[in-house]
Formats: structure tokens, C-alpha cells, sequence
């Protein structure tokens, strides 16, 4: 597993540890429709289903982590979100966040509501 692999999946689980903190429940983790990837498919208390992009770093020398969330990368979100509502039922409460990690120590977490 490459090193940015290993911070990917890093800061998944310390995303999906935060959010259920929060009071969200995981839904689906990884989810793959076409070409596009969701990290993190949660249920949020209010009933909200969250699409969750989970972005990173080891520090901020470029930017912080929500910077790099590219356009592209939105509409390949946007395209997975459309077939796990197919596949898993519509829901007219959808939305999409960004959970921004830098991996300090301790880790600093900024969770972006509907970020896109």
C-alpha cells in the first residue's frame, strides 16, 4: 500500500470516528458507481443522507486539503451519489460534505456541510 494510500484510509476512519461522534451513522464506506468514488455514505441524526469526501494531508505547505476536492472530482462524486440513490432508493434529503484532516499530532478535523 503506497503512502498516499495509507493517509487515505487514515483519514477515512478518522472521519467516520468523528462523524458518529457527531451522531451520523455509516451507510457505506468506499461506495463505486462508474468512475467515481464516495468515501463515506452516513445517515446524519436528522435524517439527511451525506455524501462525504474525505481529504488528507500530512500538512497545509500547499493548501489546506478542502483545496484540492477538484471540479472533476465534484461531478464523478455527484455521478456516484446518482447511482447509490438508484440502487439504495431516493431520498429528497441528500446532501454533500467535505471532513478536511490534516494528520498533525493530534489531527485537526474541519467538517464542511454541504460543501458542493
Amino acid at each position: 500500500m503506497g503512502d498516499q494510500q495509507k493517509t487515505g484510509n487514515q483519514g477515512e476512519v478518522l472521519a467516520q470516528t468523528f462523524l458518529e461522534r457527531k451522531g451520523y451513522t455509516l451507510e457505506a464506506k468506499n461506495y463505486r458507481y462508474g468512475k467515481g468514488e464516495i468515501d463515506l455514505v452516513m445517515r446524519a441524526a436528522d435524517g439527511w443522507l451525506v455524501f462525504v469526501e474525505v481529504k488528507a494531508r500530512k500538512n497545509d505547505f500547499y493548501g489546506n486539503p478542502e483545496q484540492f476536492v477538484s471540479r472533476n472530482q465534484i461531478r464523478q462524486i455527484q455521478k456516484a451519489a446518482e447511482g447509490y440513490l438508484e440502487n439504495n432508493g431516493w431520498t429528497p434529503k441528500i446532501r454533500f460534505d467535505i471532513v478536511a484532516i490534516l494528520l498533525t499530532n493530534p489531527p485537526q478535523l474541519e467538517h464542511l456541510e454541504d460543501a458542493f
